[in-house]
């Protein structure tokens, strides 16, 4: 179980790294809300980066609404708000040229 929380929290801070170079800013974190990413539509084929990180971002938020065991102190729930506001960010990155 241990293990499984490790790969995991590699997982979410291995994410949110990508959003933050993918932009060159940082990542602020945010309030829990109705999930960020499902808005404007993919990028230009100009920014596969940013797009896969979206793509992974979203899968990694439903894994742990899915499958996390617990609520972990309210760090699930944190992370979940900090994976919004990566993708937040990567959706104005996807605006620019």
């Amino acid at each position: 179980m241990i293990g499984k929380a490790i790969s995991f929290a590699s997982g979410v801070i291995f994410a949110l790294a990508v959003a933050l170079a993918a932009c060159g800013g940082p990542v602020y974190g945010g309030g829990p809300g109705p999930g960020p990413g499902y808005g404007p539509p993919p990028g230009p084929p100009g920014h596969p980066v940013i797009n896969q990180a979206i793509g992974e971002l979203q899968r990694t938020r439903q894994m742990l609404i899915d499958q996390a065991a617990s609520g972990f102190g309210g760090h699930k729930a944190s992370a979940i708000a900090g994976i919004d506001q990566a993708i937040s960010e990567l959706n104005i990155c996807l605006s620019m040229p």
